[in-house]
Parts: C-alpha cells; structure tokens; sequence
C-alpha cells in the first residue's frame, strides 16, 4: 500500500488528487480529473523509502532526548566514579549506534540507563 503520496505529485506535475482504493493501489487524477497512469513500482518503492526515513528521523530524535538526558555525565565538574562514568559512556555510545541496528521506534531495543 502506498503511505507517501509526496512522491506522486513531487513526480507527476500534472496529478492534483491522489485517491486512496479498498485494494491500497491509488488513483491518480489531473485537474479535470482524467486519470493519470503512474508507475506503481516506483511510487511503491518510493513510498516506502519515504516512509522508512520518516521511522528513522523518529527514532533518532527520541534517541537525541536520551543523550540530551545524560548529558550530566559528561561535565567536567561532575562526582562519579571512573567505573559509573564507564558505564555512561557505555550508554551514551551505544544509543549513538542505535541507527546501525534499528530502524523504527516499533522495533528497537534501548540500552539499560546506568542508575
């Protein structure tokens, strides 16, 4: 099913409506609403492209919130352990290469937070 119509009328400068059909395949009308032939495969692929990137900058801001939060951590001033800052930096490195495994917010594991 096509999710990302963006593609379409980024493509097709003569399609003004996109409608979505019960089977998920679309129809694509111009501005006297005669129909547009489109290839499918592309708008498909490129559809999950888009759809991919959007899960991805998703994940990397909730991933960016968790760094923000440890922040503290990484101050100079700060009166931790050498074995509790290695546990920090453990962390923080890992949600760094969070993006190398995951994708998406659906499927991602996070790393235990250091208490």
């Amino acid at each position: 099913m096509i999710q990302s119509h963006k593609w379409i009328y980024e493509t097709y400068s003569n399609v003004r409506q996109v409608n979505g059909t019960e089977d998920g395949s679309v129809v694509c009308l111009d501005d006297d609403g005669n129909e547009v032939a489109i290839d499918l495969v592309t708008a498909q692929a490129k559809s999950d492209e888009d759809v991919a990137r959007r899960l991805l900058k998703q994940l990397r801001a909730v991933r960016n919130v968790k760094l923000a939060q440890s922040d503290w951590t990484q101050m100079g001033d700060i009166t931790i352990t050498d074995a509790k800052k290695t546990e920090w930096d453990t962390y923080r490195q890992a949600l760094r290469d969070i993006t190398e495994t995951y994708t998406s917010l659906y499927n991602v594991v996070w790393p235990t937070k250091p208490e």
